[in-house]
């Protein structure tokens, strides 16, 4: 099998969203600094400096921890699907991966073999994922204290179908018959 990286989406995304957590450390300092030439009392300060500081790690690191958990999961499991390719496909295949799609987001894999092409979306989610006729998506997860929740998700049907879509546009502009499924 040939394995041809296209881009590196979750990589790039999650390289974006720790130099966001710096970005909003030094926003953070240079408020501070510019209280201090405010010229307040010390006690002033001292609340002031408590409170950008509880805003700072209360709002904005903890929204942007969890995007940077949920992109690093995501990579997680791309990776898992590349290992069990790797393993599985033989000589005559091309497995590309991260192939971008307009709009934003990519297909994890579009495996292209002898009898066509397939679309593969990778996910790493915990918990059981369900799906009910009317095509809504949810997360079944057990919270700390054994409570359920359950997560609406976004339709990885609905993605699937627009990849598998622009990619047979894309084959039928270059005069390719081949049989595409996602």
């Amino acid at each position: 099998m040939k394995e041809i990286q296209v881009s590196n989406h979750l990589s790039e995304q999650i390289l974006r969203v720790k130099s966001l957590k710096k970005r909003r450390w030094i926003k953070i300092l240079c408020a501070l600094t510019f209280s201090i030439f405010l010229a307040i009392t010390v006690s002033q300060l001292f609340w002031i400096l408590t409170f950008l500081i509880f805003l700072g790690r209360f709002f904005v690191t903890s929204s942007l921890r969890r995007r940077g958990e949920v992109l690093e999961n995501g990579l997680k499991g791309e990776e898992a699907l590349r290992g069990r390719l790797r393993k599985i496909l033989p000589d005559g295949y091309i497995a590309l991966y991260n192939y971008p799609l307009r709009g934003g987001g990519d297909v994890e894999c579009v495996v292209v073999g002898p009898g066509g092409v397939i679309l593969l979306d990778a996910k790493n989610h915990r918990g059981d994922i369900l799906c009910n006729y009317k095509e809504q998506w949810s997360q079944i997860v057990v919270g700390r204290r054994g409570k359920i929740h359950r997560l609406e998700i976004r339709s990885p049907s609905t993605q699937m179908r627009k990849a598998v879509f622009e990619i047979k546009k894309l084959f039928l502009n270059h005069r390719i018959s081949l049989w595409i499924e996602g």
